[in-house]
């Protein structure tokens, strides 16, 4: 039986082998971190993937690694024994904030690469990737009034610059893009739109999917509408006062998000009558940037070429650390890529390739020069699975393959089980950086966390080491790792994909 058991005392070992961690806790978040309420908020009740019938986590007493053997030990193992939190952070001192192509994106691939190496991989390599390069200045907006009060902003990735001493205008109000679509332009042109769509918390990606459409399309429409700028409302269930960036930035408009506490104050606003506000926005577009996708591999032994994707991103928005997307999802593929070559005696029989992919934020140029540059192998590609939902439990796990897979892979990722994970299922979507894969015929699989408060800290000034939870992240990560055991132990034809694809706007 498993439990979810702290052995910080291992954890600093590792760290010092891996050339001196710091000794910040390990503990969760505190009372102070961020305006995340310990207690947790309520799950949406209608979302229909918090079934009583998923299998709780086992917390009982663990079992001797003596008494198991084959996947039962190898699990044992791993929550047990697994550091998953001391990649995070040495990947967020190593490297802070790491925008594409800035000097932090730069570090994070230097740091992949000795990493990688450090901890047992081989055949390791940065593939040269180009990404955009854009840096936020300062930034700043204000009610206007009797009394100015400002409101909490975050550029959005892309965005242009206001003119020097920022835009002035009146606020037009609107609940979705589809509501400014709606609208005959001689009522927008010259005013500032504000989108204020409320995000709904829900375990699972949808109320993020359903309001993310406001920052990523909300600047182009306004500015086809005659804008003079745009905001949005956060995309975050969350009441604090911390704005959320993200793609959706227009180079011909300025373009913004603030904070949902600042957007309830605009509302408020508006709802007494007309609004103004001042708008500053100091952003620069650079050239094109050198960066890179980082891969590492535990080969096989029996079939080298049989290959198995694990990975996640390792650019992240420029406003934190980024220790929950991804780097919590760069430390589940490092981690159970670790395990494979050290603790598996017999060896894998598959090759089991991390592939930390370049600029998921702002274009998914790692994910497409990847397909590009592997197209001789995607053919021998068993089966790719992403981590980019944050550091929370996993419950799930849905797989797109071959029609006469879904038996099989059941079968094998039965053992994910133990750890409170239900029953795989076909279906589902899959990551954004697996996305042009899925899109050549390869495999892929996703693990369902819990994202009840993911959308707390995304893209926000929050997401730092102390959002990661290191109990949590042990369990997501030895999902990942049992998974990566089954399918890399295997010989199953995993078929292809197929023709049965949901589109492409099913991935996030």
């Amino acid at each position: 039986m498993l439990t979810l058991t702290r052995y910080s005392a291992f954890f600093g070992i590792v760290a010092l082998a891996f050339g001196g961690a710091s000794c910040e806790s390990d503990d969760g978040p505190g009372p102070d971190n961020g305006g995340h309420d310990a207690s947790g908020p309520p799950t949406d009740a209608s979302d229909p993937t918090d079934d009583a019938s998923t299998p709780p986590l086992d917390t009982g007493n663990p079992t001797s690694d003596a008494n198991l053997i084959g996947v039962d030990r190898f699990r044992e193992i791993c929550m047990t024994q697994g550091t998953p939190i001391t990649h995070v952070r040495e990947l967020t001192i190593a490297a802070g904030p790491r925008s594409a192509g800035s000097a932090g994106d730069a570090k994070a691939v230097a740091w992949a690469v000795e990493y990688m190496k450090a901890i047992g991989l081989q055949n390791v390599r940065a593939e040269p990737v180009m990404v955009p390069h854009w840096e936020r200045g300062a930034e700043h907006a204000e009610l206007l009034g009797a009394a100015e009060r400002p409101l909490a902003v975050a550029a959005l990735g892309g965005s242009m610059s206001t003119p020097p001493g920022g835009v002035e205008g009146e606020v037009i109000q609107v609940a979705s893009v589809a509501a400014l679509n709606a609208l005959p332009n001689t009522q927008v042109q010259g005013k500032i739109v504000f989108i204020n769509q409320i995000t709904e918390r829900t375990r699972t990606i949808a109320g993020y999917s359903n309001a993310v459409g406001a920052r990523s399309g909300g600047a182009s429409a306004a500015a086809n509408k005659g804008a003079i700028a745009s905001i949005v409302r956060s995309i975050t269930p969350s009441m604090d006062n911390f704005p959320h960036t993200g793609g959706g930035g227009s180079s011909s408009l300025p373009s913004a998000a603030i904070s949902v506490q600042g957007a309830i104050e605009l509302e408020r606003a508006i709802a007494a009558g007309p609004t103004r506000v001042r708008l500053t926005l100091e952003s620069t577009r650079f050239p094109m940037a050198q960066s890179a996708n980082v891969i590492g591999e535990v080969v096989g032994r029996e079939r080298p070429e049989d290959i198995v994707v694990l990975g996640g991103h390792l650019d992240s928005w420029d406003l934190a650390t980024g220790a929950l997307d991804d780097g919590a999802g760069v430390a589940m593929a490092l981690e159970s890529a670790r395990l494979l070559a050290t603790q598996v005696p017999e060896g894998m029989t598959r090759t089991t390739r991390v592939v930390l992919w370049a600029n998921e934020e702002a274009g998914t140029n790692g994910a497409s020069a990847y397909v590009s540059a592997h197209q001789a192998e995607l053919a021998r590609h068993v089966i790719a699975l992403e981590a980019d939902l944050g550091g929370d439990v996993v419950y799930g796990v849905t797989f797109q393959a071959g029609s006469a897979a879904a038996a099989t892979l059941r079968d094998l990722l039965a053992p994910l089980m133990p750890l409170g994970i239900a029953a795989a299922t076909a279906g589902g979507s899959a990551g954004t950086d697996v996305g042009p894969l899925r899109r050549a015929g390869v495999p892929v699989a996703e693990l369902l966390q819990d994202m009840t408060t993911y959308f707390d800290y995304h893209h926000a000034g929050n997401d730092t080491i102390d959002a990661v939870e290191p109990e949590k992240l042990k369990q997501a990560t030895c999902a990942m790792a049992v998974f990566a055991y089954q399918i890399g132990r295997s010989t199953a034809d995993l078929g292809r994909a197929g023709a049965t694809l949901p589109s492409a706007d099913d991935e996030h």
